[in-house]
């Protein structure tokens, strides 16, 4: 396994998730763009890592703010749906908001993916348009 190693989930094996998990994480805190994207879905579905929405959301930022196309249409998704989390279980209405919803910073980021060649940015603004 290596550090962008889509293979291990395929197998989709625990073990094989964790591994990959491990090696976006290493690679992503050396500075690899791709890693940085791969570890934030880690964490925001809970694979191969505890899910984590405030790490999830902290990597694909990063990745989408260094020109990560795919993760700037990720970033565009997580500003239309909006990223909450439950912060107590002793208060049951106790949440913290992450990324709120924000229609217009999601075509932001839509459009930057879009001009870089998303293609799902650009069927996200087509949407939109139509």
């Amino acid at each position: 396994c290596h550090p962008n190693c889509a293979e291990c989930f395929e197998k989709g094996d625990d073990v094989d998730n964790n591994k990959a998990a491990y090696w976006f994480l290493q690679a992503a805190e050396q500075g690899d763009v791709t890693a940085m994207g791969n570890i934030g879905i880690c964490y925001l579905e809970g694979t191969g890592v505890t899910k984590n929405e405030y790490k999830g959301c902290y990597w694909i930022q990063r990745a989408a703010n260094l020109g990560d196309s795919s993760r700037q249409t990720k970033l565009g998704d997580l500003y239309r749906d909006g990223v909450v989390v439950r912060i107590s279980s002793s208060y049951p209405y106790h949440y913290d908001t992450i990324i709120p919803k924000d229609i217009t910073q999601a075509m932001y980021w839509w459009n930057l993916a879009a001009e870089g060649g998303d293609e799902t940015a650009k069927e996200r603004l087509q949407q939109i348009y139509d």
